[in-house]
């Protein structure tokens, strides 16, 4: 496991991004990307390997034209993620609570914020999911998710991505397969197998925890953690 190949990963990629966008009219209420330092915080100290996907950032630290005139930019974004500390600021909100938790559930008596964390799109537009168009272009001059978790080599990946972005994953990743976990519905938890084996044998995609959080079902989140724990234990 290496941040120097994470990041030669990155360096390789950064020019096709970056001359993609150059020549897009629509890019400039796009967010920086969001690049990881797998070995910030305590992520290697960690028992059980936890890396968590979200689906994009909201508003990630500025515009990406700010970025065209600088002269490290991936130096810059390692750095933000670093700064960030996998959400402490911004403890409460549901998606951070609920990865910390997670977390803590599956290291009982391992380091504080020994975690990963990356999204399933990149970068966001003014907040939110971008546009078809740009999402598109982003993934196909930018998709480093594979690599991220294929270096960062975790036991346990989860996505807090919801059913919603699964045809995301599967562009992302290529063909996956869907596992029932019962008593479950499909909607709210899955396992799910890469057909390249990139995936971590425990790979889950459940909901956003801003779902459970704002539908005032937070116990049905509480629920679906613990079975993760007992199937990863």
């Amino acid at each position: 496991m290496s941040q120097s190949m994470l990041r030669q990963v990155y360096e390789q990629a950064w020019p096709k991004l970056s001359s993609a966008l150059a020549a897009s009219a629509e890019s400039d209420r796009l967010s920086y990307p969001l690049l990881i330092d797998i070995e910030a915080h305590n992520y290697l100290r960690a028992p059980k390997k936890l890396f968590v996907i979200g689906q994009q950032t909201s508003t990630w630290y500025g515009r990406w034209s700010d970025l065209r005139t600088d002269a490290n930019p991936i130096s810059r974004l390692l750095g933000i993620y670093r700064e960030f500390q996998l959400g402490r600021d911004v403890f409460l909100a549901p998606f951070w609570s609920a990865a910390h938790r997670i977390y803590r559930d599956l290291n009982p008596c391992g380091p504080p914020d020994g975690f990963a964390w990356s999204n399933l799109i990149k970068m966001d537009e003014d907040g939110e999911c971008p546009r078809w168009g740009l999402e598109q272009l982003i993934r196909e001059t930018f998709n480093v998710l594979p690599s991220e978790i294929e270096l960062a080599k975790p036991d346990v990946a989860i996505f807090f991505t919801g059913p919603d972005y699964d045809e995301t994953i599967e562009e992302v990743f290529g063909q996956i397969s869907k596992i029932e976990i019962r008593p479950y519905s499909e909607r709210l938890l899955i396992r799910i197998q890469d057909s390249k084996g990139r995936l971590p044998v425990h790979s889950y995609r459940t909901c956003h925890p801003g779902y459970f959080a704002y539908s005032g079902k937070p116990a049905h989140l509480a629920d679906i953690i613990e079975t993760v724990r007992k199937l990863v234990a």
